[in-house]
């Protein structure tokens, strides 16, 4: 955030934070002398540029009500490195709605950092396709992967691997409000798309809900099928870390109630959202039993990863630190409307 003079950012945010604020700007700062590719996506960018003034107000009443003025300085220094990280408007306006409402709110909470990484390395082990090809290469990618950035609903870093994520091609404009009906409807039993739309489109909009397509014969019949995937934040990405998983489980979901959609989608962000699939074969959708879906040798696999969502080793083994991978069905199981997941192909289990 940077203001008209140096003097009311040294008021503000205090001589450290005048020194690390120098790439992003408010509404009112001349764009003509925009430089860094932060600045250029908030001169270009109108809603962007009204929320970093808001974030400039918000920030200096913040500063002025909170009692311990160090802490919010630093977590505006970590918040800062965030807003760099952005490569896109979609990215700094969840950024911004995020911490704009963190600070009306007078949260003085820890900021994850941008440039914090974890060195301990992750040790799993197939317990159920040993030799397997696949299952080989995908111990290599565990075991090569930081512990902490194992999540979930994420995926760990493919590159280099012959394991690669489907590209779902994301859907925008009328494509996407074409397709949000019927995805809506079918998911929710419910008729009210056209009062939920307004609310939804804001959704895609900011990220926080997001559709794509992709194609390939997932049934067997020798033809493409458009494959839908959905994609929104959910309390299970977020792991649990103090032994009770259950209790903690129950609090997170607790906790997700009363968060803001911005502020979901900003654990969205770290942890990962949550991925679900559809296929459409004429006007009929069928639910997939499938999560994450990856290509191996030009054939599609779901990765599983729920596992991971409690972030400890444990000798339980209801509670272990587990990873699976299956294949899904070309049958279509007729009660359900779902096209079912095979046995698993690998499972992995943390040492």
């Amino acid at each position: 955030m940077r203001l008209k003079t140096p003097n009311t950012m040294m008021n503000i945010l205090g001589v450290s934070l005048l020194l690390l604020a120098g790439t992003s700007h408010a509404a009112s700062f001349d764009c003509s002398k925009a430089a860094s590719a932060t600045e250029k996506l908030i001169c270009g960018n109108e809603a962007v540029s009204a929320l970093d003034e808001q974030l400039g107000s918000a920030y200096k009443q913040a500063l002025a009500n909170v009692s311990d003025k160090d802490a919010l300085k630093q977590q505006q220094v970590e918040w800062l490195k965030q807003q760099r990280a952005c490569k896109d408007a979609e990215c700094l306006t969840q950024t911004y709605q995020t911490r704009i409402a963190q600070l009306q709110k007078g949260e003085v909470v820890a900021v994850p950092s941008a440039t914090k990484t974890s060195t301990k390395k992750a040790s799993f082990k197939i317990t159920e396709g040993q030799g397997e090809p696949l299952c080989e290469e995908y111990l290599k990618v565990l075991n090569r992967t930081a512990w902490d950035d194992l999540q979930a609903c994420k995926l760990p870093d493919l590159k280099g691997s012959p394991i690669q994520a489907v590209e779902f091609k994301p859907l925008s404009g009328d494509a996407l409000k074409a397709m949000d009906k019927p995805v809506y409807e079918r998911s929710t039993h419910k008729k009210d798309w056209e009062a939920v739309w307004p609310t939804r489109q804001h959704e895609y909009e900011i990220g926080y809900r997001k559709l794509g397509e992709a194609f390939w014969d997932l049934d067997g019949d020798g033809k493409d099928d458009k494959i839908i995937e959905q994609q929104e934040p959910w309390p299970l990405c977020e792991p649990t870390t103090k032994g009770d998983a259950s209790k903690e489980r129950s609090a997170i979901s607790q906790r997700w109630e009363t968060l803001t959609n911005p502020e979901k989608f900003e654990l969205g962000r770290k942890y990962g959202l949550s991925k679900s699939y559809l296929l459409i074969k004429n006007t009929n959708f069928f639910y997939i039993d499938a999560e994450k879906f990856a290509n191996y040798e030009n054939k599609k696999y779901s990765i599983w990863q729920y596992g991971l969502n409690k972030k400890e080793s444990t000798t339980v083994w209801a509670d272990k630190n587990w990873v699976y991978i299956s294949g899904v069905k070309p049958d279509l199981n007729i009660e359900y409307s779902e096209y079912n997941q095979t046995p698993s192909i690998c499972k992995f289990w943390l040492n």
